[in-house]
């Protein structure tokens, strides 16, 4: 799924010129974007997951984990919804405080859009598939916890392996140790990382002192999180659910925006 399928040329070409009229603000973002945005960033959860809540069981743990995840990216959109109209709003006027000509507008404001849900966008689509991923990797691996009481760190093990990923490599942890709520991987944008499971009972198995697993840095604060223990997928210290004091109150009912929609919308 590419996001220009969701929100085409004629979407963008009206929800500028809606801009420019006022229709919509920092006050009332798009709803037509939102949706757009948000169903989008679903593709790359219910990928990562690898199962949608069309087709489970509306009743199972892993609806319930579906639900709480893709509220959380639903929240997200309607809050970066937010962003593009007021930063795009912004260029509406002059230096002097004049309203600049359409076309003019309009040229600066595609560059600030392009760059929020073309460049942004993309990178935020990875980290719903690599946050779905680990929230699933997360339910099979408490699952089998009874087996497997023990977590591996593993990077890829080659020459693009961050230098602050190679202080994790190889720490070996129980399941239920706090190591695993902030450095589960995913721990960057882009993250290659990856855990395997021990039981314990594995030649040459050696666990990781806990003075040893308690020096080890933190990841990115963005990142100091387990997407299946917190349920969310964007973290809520990330920028985007930050506003401006004039926005708070709307912000607090997410600008008014539908967050539950489409066939997957049961609470």
């Amino acid at each position: 799924m590419k996001f220009d399928d969701l929100f085409p040329e004629q979407s963008l070409n009206a929800y500028i010129a809606d801009v420019f009229d006022g229709v919509h603000s920092g006050f009332s973002p798009s709803t037509d974007l939102f949706v757009a945005t948000a169903e989008f960033l679903d593709s790359g959860l219910f990928e990562g997951y690898g199962q949608t809540l069309f087709d489970i069981d509306p009743d199972s743990l892993d609806a319930e984990m579906l639900r709480d995840l893709r509220d959380n990216v639903h929240v997200f959109s309607a809050f970066k919804s937010h962003h593009s109209a007021e930063q795009i709003g912004e260029l509406i006027w002059d230096g002097s405080g004049t309203k600049r000509p359409f076309n003019e507008f309009k040229a600066d404001a595609m560059k600030m859009f392009h760059l929020t849900h073309d460049t942004h966008l993309k990178t935020e689509h990875r980290t719903s598939v690599a946050n779905g991923r680990s929230a699933a990797q997360w339910r099979d691996v408490v699952a089998d916890a009874d087996i497997f009481g023990f977590m591996k760190y593993e990077t890829i093990g080659d020459e693009r392996v961050r230098p602050e990923h190679e202080n994790f490599d190889g720490i070996t942890r129980p399941i239920g140790d706090k190591f695993w709520r902030r450095h589960f991987p995913p721990n960057g944008f882009n993250c290659r990382c990856d855990v395997s499971r021990k039981t314990g009972l594995e030649s040459g198995f050696e666990q990781t002192p806990t003075k040893v697993a308690r020096r080890v840095p933190d990841p990115p604060e963005l990142f100091r999180m387990n997407a299946g223990i917190d349920r969310v997928i964007f973290d809520p210290k990330h920028p985007a659910f930050t506003v401006a004091d004039r926005f708070k109150v709307v912000a607090k009912n997410n600008f008014d925006l539908p967050l539950k929609f489409g066939k997957h919308s049961k609470t």
